[in-house]
């Protein structure tokens, strides 16, 4: 999934938020940022990402550590990063972009090592490589279908 569709997840994660709290406007501010910056943050191993882009030591040296899709994508280290962050104030926003970046690219051909540690397996639940506009459909079917469930 390239970098758009990814912030485009975290905004209609944000604006879900947004709807629900139906905060004030620096509120507001703070919400669409935490849930795109969350959606964004799993790239943070790749240094032609859009955040790796603006952290390229980090980026190089998470890439050297865990590799691209490695152990920053998966459901494991989304429960790491949930325990370290539960006291912040926003930090369920996070982990939502966070999850949802997951779940994107759980849709494409790279898929993600869904059940690591037990595995470094990655699974794909499409044929769909990344960086087409199959991007878009799968980002706009997942948002329908988070909008769907969120009632």
């Amino acid at each position: 999934m390239n970098g758009t569709a990814h912030a485009i997840m975290g905004a209609c994660i944000g604006s879900l938020a947004i709807q629900s709290i139906q905060p004030d406007v620096q509120e507001t501010a703070m919400i669409m940022c935490v849930s795109v910056v969350g959606a964004l943050a799993p790239d943070i191993e790749n240094v032609h990402s859009i955040i790796g882009r603006r952290f390229p030591i980090t980026a190089r040296i998470l890439n050297f550590l865990f590799g691209h899709r490695g152990a920053l994508h998966t459901p494991a280290f989304l429960q790491v990063l949930w325990c370290l962050l539960y006291r912040f104030r926003f930090s369920w926003l996070f982990c939502s972009g966070y999850a949802g970046h997951l779940l994107q690219d759980l849709f494409t051909a790279g898929g993600i090592p869904l059940f690591f540690p037990f595995s470094s397996k990655k699974v794909s639940l499409s044929p769909f490589r990344t960086g087409g506009i199959f991007d878009y459909v799968i980002t706009f079917l997942l948002i329908s279908l988070i909008y769907q469930l969120a009632g």
